[in-house]
């Protein structure tokens, strides 16, 4: 098979581009108009408040300076710049006689590529990262120096009691070492950067021949089959620790989605960060009794239970939040309800999926509407389990499990200080063996970026920006070369995707 280089018809970059920009144009607008047009419908009418939100809705998806014009210029620039960069790197190649070696025309192919895609994915993040105007930049450096909490995750007013004493650490709002003194600060494409980097990183790693050896191509096999689970529980358990004890680290958009799942006590939440890095301490008197006190109040059990200087430790009645004093029965109604909440949102997608299958030509329908609904019920028990096993991980550390073995050494302040946490964050990622070893690849590249973001900065001095975009456009790189290369080596939903756009 005669090894296709760019041509001249690749220079149909055009159809690229604006697959891109039209994908990237309605994952941004998209869910924003169809929550308009919902309440249109509801309403019975096209309001001017309505209308001027749609308005501005597909309006700024046509900014130059957002994601969709980001998405072209990346993958119009990659395919457009392939062919000078190839012609040059021939003809540099043939005057130092590279192509005596069979392989070198097939490496300069994907060096070309590699470039292009490095070039265009270098001058695109520039886009996402520049304020259009001299306002906007000011308002920005306006909002760093007087740096807020972020808004709360619901609509429904705070159950914390006034008086409440303080966090002694502010883990909530951003850090001010640089907004303080005016400096402008980047970090708005972190998120985007790390999901660059943790794709090229895996692309890369499919990518890699498998070893000769018999011995080390099982090893290789093995670490295949666990590596998603691995990676995805490790992942999990950091998400939901910062989740509790350092916020910020996330993204609020995540943030809020975590509270939603967890459907926990913003109390609750409350007194578990105190006891790590404030006021609840068990058999001392800090005037934090009414935090949970107001709980149990509302709950209709006695007020002295949410108080640590009494009560040592804290009821796990009072964490099941109502589901009685069994962490067994806990944890099932957890699973029940969680289940049922995401069957309602699976669903339809997979009915969607399921019209799309039933539309094609010679398909089993009744295989196919199986698939759709074993798809839905698993993915429904996953989010289920996930959900319930952190509970259950939570209860097992501070009383079922934890004080038996490890009374001698471990306090109930120390359970409750952190221990306890952990062992929810360590038990939820196991609910992902529920799943397909597709679906589990899925979900592992969907939540390591985040588990890494947790550990850069989301707001950095803006000299430093230049750091980023060279791990952004380096990894954009490799993802864009291997796809092109191996469609293969980029998996699940987004390496079908993009492999589409590039052809």
């Amino acid at each position: 098979m005669a090894l296709k280089s760019p041509s001249s018809r690749d220079g149909r970059l055009l159809n690229p581009a604006a697959k891109a920009f039209l994908l990237a144009y309605i994952s941004t607008t998209g869910p924003r108009t169809l929550s308009l047009l919902i309440k249109i419908i509801r309403q019975g009418r096209l309001s001017v408040d309505i209308k001027e939100k749609l308005s501005k809705t597909l309006l700024d998806g046509l900014d130059p300076y957002r994601l969709p014009t980001f998405a072209a210029v990346v993958v119009g620039g990659s395919k457009g710049l392939q062919l000078p960069i190839y012609q040059i790197l021939k003809t540099i190649a043939s005057r130092i006689n590279l192509f005596s070696k069979p392989s070198s025309p097939a490496q300069i192919l994907a060096l070309a590529r590699f470039l292009a895609a490095l070039v265009s994915s270098w001058f695109a993040f520039t886009l996402l990262n520049k304020p259009k105007d001299q306002s906007t930049a000011s308002s920005i450096q306006t909002t760093q120096k007087t740096p807020n909490p972020p808004p709360p995750v619901s609509d429904k007013p705070s159950r914390i009691p006034d008086g409440i004493p303080k966090l002694n650490v502010d883990i909530e709002s951003m850090p001010s070492q640089f907004s303080a003194q005016g400096i402008p600060l980047a970090g708005r494409t972190l998120d985007l950067t790390l999901f660059a980097a943790v794709r090229a990183i895996d692309a890369v790693f499919q990518l890699t021949p498998p070893p000769k050896n018999d011995r080390l191509k099982k090893l290789s096999a093995a670490f295949g089959r666990v590596s998603s689970p691995a990676i995805f529980s490790l992942s999990c358990a950091f998400i939901m620790h910062a989740f509790f004890y350092a916020p910020r680290a996330l993204p609020l958009t995540y943030n809020a989605w975590i509270q939603r799942i967890a459907n926990v006590d913003e109390r609750i939440v409350q007194a578990l960060r105190q006891a790590r890095f404030g006021n609840f301490v068990y058999g001392k008197e800090t005037g934090i009794g009414p935090l949970v006190g107001s709980m149990c109040r509302d709950y209709g059990w006695p007020e002295k239970w949410g108080n640590p200087a009494v009560t040592v430790p804290l009821p796990c009645e009072v964490v099941h939040q109502g589901a009685g004093p069994s962490c067994e029965v806990h944890a099932l109604s957890r699973l029940a309800r969680s289940f049922v909440a995401a069957l309602g949102v699976y669903a339809p997608l997979q009915a969607v999926i399921l019209l799309r299958r039933l539309s094609r030509v010679g398909v089993d329908k009744s295989a196919a509407v199986r698939r759709a609904l074993l798809d839905s019920v698993r993915a429904a028990s996953f989010l289920g389990s996930f959900v319930a096993l952190f509970y259950y991980g939570v209860c097992l550390a501070r009383t079922r499990l934890g004080p038996p073995l490890l009374g001698k050494w471990v306090t109930p302040q120390m359970w409750d200080s952190g221990l306890c946490v952990l062992g929810g964050c360590c038990a939820c990622g196991f609910s992902i063996n529920l799943e397909a070893a597709k679906r589990q690849t899925e979900l592992m590249l969907f939540v390591a970026p985040r588990a890494l973001g947790i550990f850069f900065p989301r707001r950095y001095d803006r000299k430093e920006l230049w750091k980023e975009q060279a791990v952004f456009a380096l990894s954009t790189a490799a993802v864009l070369t291997a796809v092109q290369t191996r469609p293969s080596a980029v998996r699940g939903v987004f390496g079908g995707v993009l492999a589409g756009v590039l052809t």
